[in-house]
């Protein structure tokens, strides 16, 4: 008969159980030589092993996170937190797979976990053994605590890296077109349209389009064809390249500074210059380049797949419409709309919540 050489299996079957039954007596010299003997045996477990001795030093106040930070990274790198599941920016969403080893680590972290200064680096660490998982995000993103950690310098570079991710940015506009000056005479109008950009980091880069319409207040007058012609009519097409970033956020609440450049038409109708021949049908229009500068609001709402939100701007828009021979329409004009939008880059969305980051 061939007696079976035991192997990885059955060593921690019984390495286990001395390690919990030692734990109970709090026998930690042989704690650690049978973690050693695992370890000597069993390659694999070189993580757990590190993960014990670690918080041993903790027991025994011999913990610097200098030596210690890798062990620490690592634990959350093996458990997903940040691995490289996403390239972009290095993240994957945590997940804890707990066996009998790592049940021990959480008990051996929680009860260790009472004894420790909550603002300590030894708190957080004890924390993220014990699986307190939303205690060590709200601590890392706390900006009083841990300072000059080098953990949460690695936590708050992984942010920083993933909110940098360009997101998609689309959203419809509703509100009113309000000229002034001699411009006035067409009244206030309301106006529809849609931006389409992009947000990178704190500052959105938007396409906007609008179209101002029903007929203008009082008559005007253009000429045609040698002759005044009076009219209601009035189409508005407004089109505009802007920047705008971010000065202040406040929790999900984002004040933004707008300043753009574009082109606004008013369209005064269709008239015939020649004969009742559709084919010889003219549009006839104003045109100028547009300045605009302006504030905006937006409040993000985060829903499981897209981020929303809605807001409002305010612009002022510099601009020169000129209408030879008829109605003086010098004068510049204001837009007040609210936006009801959506960002989107998947990538970063999951990235940012597996680090149980949703303030961006």
């Amino acid at each position: 008969m061939v007696e079976r050489t035991p192997n990885c299996n059955d060593i921690r079957l019984n390495c286990e159980y001395l390690i919990n039954k030692y734990y109970a007596t709090n026998t930690y010299d042989s704690i650690d030589i049978i973690s050693d003997y695992w370890l000597s045996k069993c390659n694999e477990v070189g993580d757990l092993v590190q993960h014990i001795k670690l918080l041993n030093a903790i027991r025994t106040h011999k913990f610097t996170e200098q030596k210690y930070d890798t062990v620490v990274n690592n634990y959350i790198t093996d458990l997903g937190f940040m691995n490289s599941s996403f390239n972009h920016c290095g993240t994957s969403i945590l997940w804890f797979h707990h066996n009998s080893s790592n049940l021990f680590i959480k008990r051996y972290a929680t009860d260790l976990l009472k004894n420790q200064s909550p603002d300590s680096i030894e708190y957080m660490v004890c924390q993220l053994f014990s699986d307190d998982v939303e205690g060590v995000f709200k601590n890392l993103q706390n900006t009083n605590t841990y300072k000059n950690s080098l953990i949460k310098k690695n936590y708050i570079n992984k942010v920083n890296k993933c909110v940098k991710m360009i997101e998609l940015n689309r959203a419809i506009v509703v509100g009113s077109w309000m000229p002034l000056g001699n411009l006035n005479i067409f009244g206030t109008h309301p106006l529809v349209g849609f931006e389409i950009g992009a947000k990178k980091w704190n500052t959105y880069f938007n396409i906007n389009l609008g179209f101002s319409f029903l007929q203008a207040s009082s008559k005007y007058y253009f000429v045609t064809n040698n002759s005044l012609v009076a009219t209601k009519y009035h189409i508005g097409i407004h089109s505009e390249l802007s920047v705008e970033p971010i000065v202040k956020k406040i929790n999900y609440n984002d004040f933004i500074v707008i300043g753009g450049v574009g082109g606004s038409q008013l369209n005064f109708g269709i008239v015939n210059t020649k004969n009742k021949n559709t084919l010889n049908d003219t549009p006839k229009s104003a045109k100028t380049i547009v300045y605009s500068i302006g504030l905006g609001y937006k409040r993000n709402v985060s829903k499981k797949n897209a981020r929303y939100y809605y807001g409002i701007n305010a612009k002022y828009n510099l601009a020169n419409f000129k209408n030879m021979g008829g109605t003086n329409l010098s004068g510049n004009f204001t837009t007040l709309t609210l936006l009801l939008g959506f960002n989107s880059n998947e990538n970063k969305k999951y990235a940012l919540h597996s680090l149980h980051y949703y303030n961006y």
